[in-house]
């Protein structure tokens, strides 16, 4: 037996080819600018996608797991490591599955009130169903730019009202503020 050097992991071109179709369909509208690592080592997170307006300004940030899918699946396992993980973060976080053979991506916004983790709370992972209302195509990019824009407003409206919330009720726990904003 040769020697060689260590080989990069069997997903790696899978992924690739993931992380590179979420890129060209969403940079070609230049209304989202993509920091997605390929070939990373930083667990539970491949980046972010930064929404901009139509003047390329900043309007919201969101963290990414992009992960490939098989050919005509419309649903992925999504481990509760990535929902712990969503727990951690002051953005939102989201699962994008690609079916790279046919060119279809899909977005899942992994948070608490995923009907999967209510129905699973004991379970280390579930399935995330996909519908046509998840697909990210050119065909529907403002509406997926429209749903992420919401999503991003929310966060960010709990964030900019914290402090106006913690005047009027006094010093809040972090258990109460779980409580009023999750």
């Amino acid at each position: 037996m040769m020697n060689k050097p260590a080989a990069y992991p069997k997903t790696d071109t899978d992924e690739t080819s993931a992380v590179n179709l979420v890129e060209s369909v969403l940079e070609k509208t230049g209304r989202f600018k993509c920091a997605i690592a390929k070939r990373d080592k930083v667990p539970n997170t491949d980046g972010t996608i930064e929404l901009v307006d139509g003047d390329s300004v900043p309007v919201g940030k969101l963290e990414v797991q992009v992960k490939k899918i098989g050919e005509g699946k419309d649903s992925f396992p999504l481990e509760r490591k990535y929902y712990e993980y969503s727990k951690t973060l002051t953005t939102p976080f989201f699962l994008i599955c690609v079916d790279v053979e046919r060119e279809l991506m899909y977005w899942q916004h992994v948070h608490s009130l995923m009907p999967e983790v209510l129905a699973a709370e004991d379970q280390q992972s579930w399935t995330v169903k996909f519908s046509s209302n998840d697909q990210i195509d050119p065909a529907s990019i403002d509406k997926t730019y429209t749903a992420w824009k919401r999503i991003i407003d929310e966060y960010l409206a709990r964030v900019n009202e914290f402090p106006r919330v913690n005047e009027e009720l006094g010093q809040v726990t972090l258990d109460a503020m779980e409580a009023i904003f999750m």
